[in-house]
């Protein structure tokens, strides 16, 4: 039963990467465990998650790039940004968007 809602919800990820600046996505449990992705391999996730999984707001990533870690309530969203990612405006939209998948686990 917990793969048809992974796939869902990597299907859904997939709506972020519409955005110009976002590079890829990943949510995770609270602890870190990878429960879905888009835009990145599931090792490489699997290796994000770790790293960043206590963190929260914004982290330099190698290259240039910004990671964004939103965290809820059972999830947390960790999003891959270009460097020139309007931060404000995009952290809303990261939160609002984690909520709604927090909502789906709890329907």
């Amino acid at each position: 039963m917990q793969a048809p809602v992974e796939n869902s919800w990597n299907r859904r990820l997939l709506e972020l990467l519409e955005y110009r600046v976002v590079l890829g996505a990943v949510v995770t449990t609270i602890d870190g465990l990878v429960v879905a992705h888009a835009g990145v391999r599931v090792e490489d996730a699997e290796v994000l998650a770790a790293a960043v999984s206590r963190k929260h707001g914004q982290v330099a990533a190698p290259g240039g790039g910004i990671i964004r870690v939103v965290h809820g309530r059972d999830l947390s969203l960790i999003v891959l940004l270009e460097p020139d990612a309007p931060q404000d405006r995009l952290a809303a939209v990261l939160s609002a968007y984690l909520a709604t998948l927090e909502d789906d686990l709890a329907a």
